[in-house]
């Protein structure tokens, strides 16, 4: 359980690092955030 809980969070902050690096805007980035966490969950 704890390694798949792992596993889930560092997807989650490999998307979050993308997301930053592509320079989107704050709301763009919170969209896509928002789309992704939806779809992952």
């Amino acid at each position: 359980m704890t390694s798949s809980l792992n596993h889930i969070i560092s997807e989650i902050q490999r998307k979050e690092k993308a997301l930053s690096l592509a320079s989107l805007n704050e709301i763009d980035e919170a969209y896509q955030m928002t789309i992704y966490l939806q779809e992952y969950l």
